[in-house]
């Protein structure tokens, strides 16, 4: 018996592309009891291709209870079972329900009228499911055993609570699975939640394969080193809001590489990045994509890589805001092994600098570089950047496969240039370049045997049986100035127990051609290399072109320009030596010579003769 009834207005329809009401129809069995209880059985209810059904349904007003002991919905292409209970649904309710949901998330899309999402294999959107214990009070929302799935990725849950009056959430034992490969676990609680909210959480991603996850998604990777990348593991400590995160005690291990410190979002909007990280070792070189395995071939259609492409992405650079350190214990790169790394960034408003410090081949390296992205055109400094002790024929050898300078390197550098392209970094290049080698070999020619060579020449004699080319040294010195693409060189110094060199001259920047004058001279023949044979050219100064790329250069000698001084350094000792003859013939007679005569004989120099 229904005692009351209160009308409601009228509802607005439903959108006609969702809900046509075209068909609807309803069957049950109706019963209204003492002390308002109402029950229905056999409830089935369509509307259009919709559908809700339960088999019993009992609403006690006088007890404040509804139950539902199971119902199923079909709605939009949702099918949803479960169980109701609720009670003191006019005052305080509480609700407890059992829930299992699926659906086709891509059919909800078309039928909501949208498009439908396109999105990587395997991913389809095609397959999802809930299923799920509520527990509502007024005061808590309580799921437990959440478990949803989405295609193949699947997350699982013991406990979620929202607590409205405290406005907490938290979260107890999740568990995503990414793909069946990668698997995320941890635990959440949140505050503020309605309004500003802020959470704390610990993370851990399993260890698991980043190259099957990556098969998976149908973005194969390949790398020079095919056993990388099969393992990727993390650890951290979240904390944070909307406007500011910190990922601390951050654990990452990467193969057998570990990676430890703490990342923090400073400002969420201005993206401002605080860091400071740890990684014990990393081969770089594992990670890049293969060689080819073809041959080269010439493709005199293709053009060649231009001088005029952009060198940086100015617009990312210009957006960076971060402040952090970075170290590492071990790392090889590009050839090169580099230890004890110690790296200070900072960014902000396009204004970049890195202060590096580490050592490498027995010596030190540390720079200070400052990128002003902002400035138009953007400019690249190099302040106070020094390689101390550090043995060149290694380093060579690792980064370019062939160590055509040896010897214990020394070198300052303090350079500018503008950052647009390629080409204007070369011709825009300023500043100076000072270095030192010592106790090493220069790869390309030998000095002493051209010297050799050249005497031959003159002496009609046979060549000398050919020798490496290479010139060894004691020390090796001198200094660049940078300007429109060249490096101009005007006090380059050599010295070895064999000789000594003084020269000048330039390397181009965008061909790496030499262009060097070496004025050498012999000064020791009991050492160094084919030193005896040089015995006759001591004292005289030797001008030695050297020419070509630097890669492979050459050292001519003008054998006439030699024969010439040859000439005249005999004409010197032959004149020295009838100077001294005629001296001791005056000596001899001063006596018997008039004072007229023996001035003028005095006076009288030998060596004009020879001229």
């Amino acid at each position: 018996r229904l005692e009351q009834a209160q009308l409601l207005p009228p509802l607005p329809l439903p959108d006609k592309k969702l809900l046509p009401l075209r068909k609807a129809a309803l069957k049950t069995q109706f019963y209204v009891g003492e002390a308002n209880d109402i029950r229905l059985k056999q409830l089935n209810l369509r509307l259009d291709d919709n559908q809700f059904k339960t088999p019993k349904l009992r609403l006690d007003l006088n007890k404040q209870t509804l139950d539902l002991a199971t119902f199923t919905l079909q709605a939009l292409g949702i099918h949803i079972n479960g169980k109701i209970h609720a009670k003191q649904i006019l005052s305080k309710a509480t609700l407890q329900a059992e829930l299992a949901a699926t659906l086709n998330p891509q059919n909800l899309l078309k039928r909501l009228g949208q498009a439908p999402l396109q999105l990587p294999a395997p991913l389809t959107l095609t397959r999802a499911s809930l299923q799920t214990h509520v527990n509502l009070t007024p005061k808590n929302l309580t799921l437990k055993g959440l478990h949803i799935t989405v295609d193949e990725n699947k997350l699982n849950c013991k406990r979620i609570n929202f607590n409205f009056a405290k406005d907490t959430l938290t979260t107890k034992n999740f568990r995503l699975k990414v793909l069946g490969v990668a698997t995320l676990t941890g635990n959440l609680q949140a505050k503020r939640v309605s309004t500003q909210p802020t959470l704390q959480s610990s993370l851990k991603i399993a260890a698991f394969s980043p190259r099957r996850l990556l098969q998976r998604l149908g973005q194969p990777i390949e790398t020079s080193d095919p056993t990388v990348l099969n393992t990727l593991a993390l650890e951290t400590q979240l904390q944070g809001g909307l406007s500011q995160l910190n990922l601390n005690n951050l654990k990452i291990r990467l193969d057998n590489s570990q990676l430890q410190g703490y990342l923090r979002v400073l400002d969420v909007q201005q993206q401002a990045l605080a860091f400071n990280l740890n990684v014990d070792q990393i081969d770089i070189d594992r990670y890049l994509p293969p060689e080819s395995e073809e041959p080269e071939t010439s493709q005199p259609d293709s053009p060649p890589l231009s001088g005029e492409a952009i060198l940086l992405p100015l617009d990312m650079l210009r957006a960076l805001n971060l402040n952090g350190t970075l170290k590492v214990g071990q790392l090889k790169a590009a050839g090169m092994k580099i230890n004890d790394i110690h790296l200070n960034v900072s960014a902000k408003k396009g204004k970049i600098r890195l202060r590096p410090r580490a050592a490498l081949y027995n010596g030190t390296y540390q720079g200070n570089l400052a990128l002003d992205a902002q400035n138009n055109p953007p400019r690249i400094n190099l302040n106070d950047n020094r390689l101390s002790h550090v043995q060149a024929s290694p380093l060579l050898m690792d980064l370019l496969g062939d160590d055509k300078l040896s010897g214990t390197t020394n070198l300052t550098a303090q350079l500018t240039a503008e950052a647009t392209t390629l080409a204007r970094l070369k011709n825009t290049l300023a500043g100076t370049i000072r270095f030192s080698f010592l106790d090493g070999t220069f790869k390309g020619f030998n000095l002493g045997y051209t010297l050799r060579q050249a005497r031959s020449l003159i002496k009609r004699q046979p060549a000398p049986k050919p020798e490496a080319k290479q010139t060894d040294f004691a020390s090796l010195r001198g200094s660049f100035v940078a300007q429109n693409g060249i490096l101009y060189n005007e006090d380059l110094e050599l010295k070895s127990p064999l000789l000594r060199v003084n020269g000048r001259g330039n390397l181009a920047m965008n061909n790496q051609q030499l262009n060097f004058i070496l004025n050498t001279a012999v000064v020791d023949t009991t050492k160094g290399q084919g030193g005896k044979e040089l015995e006759e050219l001591k004292g005289i100064i030797i001008p030695v072109n050297v020419t070509g790329k630097l890669d492979a250069p050459t050292a001519q000698l003008d054998a006439h320009a030699l024969e010439t001084l040859l000439l005249q350094q005999a004409q010197a000792a032959a004149a020295a030596k009838l100077e001294r003859e005629k001296q001791k013939l005056l000596e001899k007679h001063k006596d018997d010579l008039d004072e007229p005569v023996r001035r003028f004989l005095d006076n009288f120099k030998l060596e004009d003769l020879l001229k």
